[in-house]
């Protein structure tokens, strides 16, 4: 999450106030509020995962099961050449900002997922919210990558949903598989190099009287 410099200014007491241990806990690493060099005030949370399968547990851990990051899923697919990749979601923020809570974050901020009306945040600053708020998934997959994003990210696929839309995520991807192919050719050229071996030696055994 990136504030930018008004946004900041709005919550001088970020550091403290941002309470992250229940995180921290369940095995996320958070680094930050810091100022980095695009300007923006960055809070940066990431969990890594091994299984595949576990990339749904930890969007859930995010979003909870009825957030607006849905059905998120990896799949991985291994043949002798080639390893392929899935990825899926939903990003469904449809009901806007109120989509980050949920009956008992609203209950505690006064009936809103943000602690205060939509429309009247959006007459204090005078912009919708979906120019406030902008939202950035990227998936990086191994190898030659096709997707329905709008955009490329480095090694992957960029989308930027925004408030009220509901955007279907796709991406796939197929590498070779480096080690299995360099060992299959090794081996063709160990079986190739023992095939010249012999076909020379045969043929000396024919053109010379002492190989006799």
């Amino acid at each position: 999450m990136g504030l930018d410099a008004d946004a900041a200014r709005r919550v001088p007491n970020l550091r403290t106030d941002l309470k992250v241990d229940d995180l921290r806990k369940a095995g996320w690493t958070i680094v930050g509020p810091r100022k980095e060099d695009d300007g923006r005030t960055w809070i940066r949370a990431s969990k890594p995962f091994t299984d595949p399968r576990d990339a749904t547990k930890v969007v859930e851990q995010i979003s909870g099961r009825n957030g607006p990051f849905t059905d998120f899923h990896l799949t991985r697919n291994r043949s002798f050449l080639t390893t392929r990749t899935n990825f899926t979601g939903t990003v469904d923020l449809s009901a806007g900002v109120e989509a980050f809570g949920d009956d008992q974050l609203r209950a505690r901020l006064g009936g809103s997922s943000i602690g205060v009306d939509p429309q009247k945040l959006e007459q204090q600053l005078g912009q919708v919210l979906d120019r406030i708020f902008t939202f950035r998934v990227q998936t990086r997959l191994p190898g030659k990558v096709d997707s329905n994003a709008p955009l490329e990210a480095d090694q992957g696929a960029e989308w930027r949903p925004k408030l009220g839309e509901k955007v279907t995520l796709v991406a796939t991807s197929s590498a070779l598989n480096t080690r299995q192919v360099a060992g299959a050719v090794i081996a063709v050229l160990a079986v190739l190099a023992l095939a010249v071996l012999l076909v020379v030696r045969r043929l000396r055994r024919r053109a010379d009287p002492a190989w006799r």
